[in-house]
């Protein structure tokens, strides 16, 4: 992947805990290649469901290290995590439009989700998004883009 990626390129995937992308987080957490932080928001007009984006900074100098050597071993039971996001989602786009999946469900697998991924051992950086008090959105970095090299004020 270092052949396609420019230096301090920035990976994002959304949707990461809700259905979930376990695989994905796992790979961002391990591979030297990558700093990951996660963004943690609520879905739209949901505010009880949660749900994440990914952000996957690249490490250029790293990829060109490895290369293509660079293993990352996924830990047991990150299969059945996988499965489980996949049997939702499959619900969750069931045929003639509607989905099987309600509002507290979907809240419910989250949680689930995040309890799973702890407990296999994806223990990742969250930011949050914040209200102004005009109600405006932002994310609140505090101090996860210290390390990203590519993060200077104005440009997130």
């Amino acid at each position: 992947d270092h052949s396609l990626l420019a230096p301090n390129c920035v990976l994002a995937a959304d949707n990461v805990l809700k259905p979930g992308a376990p695989h994905l987080l796992w790979y961002l957490q391990e591979s030297i290649k990558y700093q990951q932080i996660l963004v943690s928001l609520r879905e739209f007009a949901l505010e009880k469901i949660e749900d994440w984006i990914a952000l996957g900074l690249f490490d250029a100098g790293a990829a060109m290290r490895v290369g293509k050597a660079e293993q990352v071993v996924y830990p047991p039971g990150l299969g059945a995590i996988a499965y489980a996001t996949d049997r939702v989602r499959k619900r969750a786009c069931a045929s003639g439009g509607s989905s099987e999946v309600d509002q507290d469900e979907w809240a419910a697998h989250a949680q689930d989700l995040k309890t799973a991924f702890e407990d296999i051992g994806i223990k990742p950086r969250i930011v949050h998004i914040e209200r102004t008090e005009d109600g405006r959105p932002f994310v609140d970095w505090g101090d996860a883009l210290d390390a990203w090299p590519c993060a200077r004020p104005g440009l997130v």
